[in-house]
């Protein structure tokens, strides 16, 4: 179990959930079953009329306006087509044969090795609602469905307060209860998940909103959004007008039972909640691609048109690892809010799973789910926004540090009380001009000095596991109860100069050398490489610091943390003027 799984939620049987980097923090436990319209026991001659044509049972007023196939921005990942050639993962065979036994071992014809492959519409899928300005403005409330000890990261003020939504609009069916909104007025789009409307008002046990959507990848910061990767559900959910015109121009998501667990996440993705090890066989990231090769001749394959549309698009833009579900399912847009449900009739009366099968009465073929390629790991990314693992390179591997002198050798000693000593200046320890805690609330330390809450740090997720374990090498127990991790960098405006700059750190989890390791800069240069808290302390729960001297010459301090293994965490950041 990683520590992401044990600090942060109670696990359990997932289909669709949300994950912050190993966590799935939004965990169900309804049967996989429930998730998917799939063959599941069932012979193929008993596929029956009644699961084919089911309609959704709550449909919310006619729409006045389709959601857009786009609204991040042009240069998204997601509406990119891809080029006749592309590398594929350096296991990319085996990695596509695991999914394909996924999709024949979960709900498929064991028989006739024919996988499912469910095409999510009523449940596990979201309604898209298109707000303006004139709709409700809603503030949601934290609904803590998993009983979260350590808060709500700040959802509730930073995603779901002021949010417009439509007044006739309904969350999907199913356990998840997702909703997507997009406010056209504001260009601010919302995800929700486990969304409830209850007497008038509104709540949600996960959610994430983007501000300036159409300038955005269509991402969230993480740990937020209703994906488990971090990806906005509009990237990549299938829309019916779509399917109906026969074309997807974008990416399309792609769940599957089991894929890579942390710190295996590929971008655009930033968290997982992938399962490892997955039967000890080579299987994909969340955020990686997969494709159908650009000379396969779709045209001259006779598949359903559904099947055909997302063939097409497969073939053109990728499939991206984004949830895990039941058994191998791309989402369709949510008929809740469209005012009728369309899909009977773009389904030929059919269930999805016999859409992606061909109809054999046509002579039609099942969906080509065994000629799919897997391509490397951060395919297309910025090198500064690999997550875990460089391109063509299917585990994560080292991040070489920065290639530049340091200022100042690293001072790696344990921080006393009260480290930097008092306001006033302590020595040649400098004037402390900043004190800033990991903590969610400012801390006094045993010096009586105060370290203000957290503001700087460019991660939300917080550990808690020193407040319960306990640390030693401090007397300042409360600086340690919560600390940062995930971070990569910290940013202070603080006048030109030169500054001695101490991070205090602890291990909260690893036990041995080389399980967390990363590098520590600043001003763009390494003050401290190869950073193993347990090498240096010697265990688990050890303060310990490092200081550097960094001149500052564009007013702003920039501290930069560059995992290598694991993920960095920090207690608190000093700052003096030397």
């Amino acid at each position: 179990m990683s520590q992401r799984r044990l600090r942060l939620c109670a696990t359990g049987v997932v289909a669709t959930s949300i994950a912050v980097f190993g966590t799935a923090i939004g965990t169900t436990t309804s049967s996989a079953a429930d998730h998917v319209s799939t063959p599941a026991s069932r012979t193929v001659a008993k596929a029956t009329a009644k699961v084919a044509t089911r309609t959704t049972s709550k449909v919310a007023a006619a729409r006045t306006q389709a959601f857009p196939s786009r609204i991040f921005a042009a240069s998204s990942p997601f509406y990119q087509r891809l080029p006749d050639r592309t590398p594929t993962d350096n296991q990319s065979t085996a990695m596509a044969r695991n999914l394909y036994d996924q999709g024949v071992n979960y709900y498929g014809d064991k028989a006739g090795r024919r996988p499912a492959i469910a095409l999510n519409t009523s449940s596990y899928t979201p309604p898209m609602y298109v707000a303006t300005n004139s709709d409700p403005l809603v503030t949601f409330s934290w609904e803590n469905c998993q009983g979260k000890t350590y808060g709500d990261f700040g959802l509730i003020a930073k995603h779901l307060t002021g949010i417009r939504i439509p007044a006739n609009a309904l969350p999907a069916e199913g356990t998840d209860a997702e909703m997507t909104i997009y406010n056209q007025d504001t260009d601010e789009y919302t995800d929700t998940w486990v969304t409830r409307k209850q007497n008038g008002r509104w709540s949600a046990c996960w959610a994430g909103t983007i501000r300036n959507a159409s300038k955005n990848d269509g991402v969230f910061e993480s740990p937020f959004g209703a994906s488990a990767s971090g990806i906005a559900l509009a990237a990549g959910v299938i829309r019916a007008d779509e399917l109906k015109a026969g074309r997807i121009d974008h990416v399309v998501g792609l769940a599957m039972p089991a894929y890579k667990g942390w710190p295996s996440v590929s971008w655009p993705a930033n968290r997982t909640d992938g399962s490892e090890p997955v039967n000890g066989r080579p299987a994909p990231s969340a955020g990686q691609l997969l494709r159908l090769p650009a000379d396969l001749n779709i045209d001259a394959m006779k598949l359903s048109p559904v099947a055909r549309t997302i063939a097409k698009a497969a073939q053109e833009y990728g499939l991206i690892i984004w949830d895990t579900a039941g058994a191998i399912s791309f989402r369709l847009e949510n008929p809740v809010s469209m005012g009728s449900d369309p899909y009977p009739s773009i389904m030929r009366g059919r269930a999805g799973w016999d859409e992606m099968w061909g109809d054999p009465s046509r002579g039609e073929q099942m969906f080509p789910l065994d000629k799919l390629e897997v391509l490397p790991m951060n395919y297309r990314a910025p090198q500064t926004n690999w997550v875990g693992g460089q391109p063509g390179q299917s585990t994560a591997p080292s991040v070489p540090s920065t290639p530049a002198p340091s200022p100042a050798p690293s001072t790696p000693t344990p921080p006393p009380a009260g480290v930097g000593g008092s306001d006033a200046g302590s020595g040649n320890q400098g004037r402390v001009i900043v004190r800033q805690a990991a903590s969610w609330s400012d801390v006094k330390d045993s010096a009586g000095n105060t370290w203000t809450r957290r503001g700087d740090f460019d991660s939300l997720m917080t550990s808690t596991e020193l407040a319960r374990t306990g640390v030693t090498g401090t007397a300042d127990q409360a600086l340690y109860a919560q600390q940062v991790f995930g971070l990569r960098s910290y940013t202070k405006a603080v006048p030109n100069g030169r500054y001695r700059v101490t991070v205090l750190m602890a291990e909260d989890w690893f036990t041995k050398p080389g399980e967390r390791v990363f590098d520590i800069t600043a001003e763009g240069s390494t003050v401290s490489a190869g950073v193993d808290l347990v090498a240096r302390t010697g265990g688990k729960g050890r303060a310990t610091s490092v200081s550097a001297d960094v001149d500052v010459r564009d007013g702003r301090l920039d501290l930069g943390f560059v995992p290598i293994k694991d993920r960095a965490i920090v207690a608190g950041v000093q700052i003096a003027a030397l």
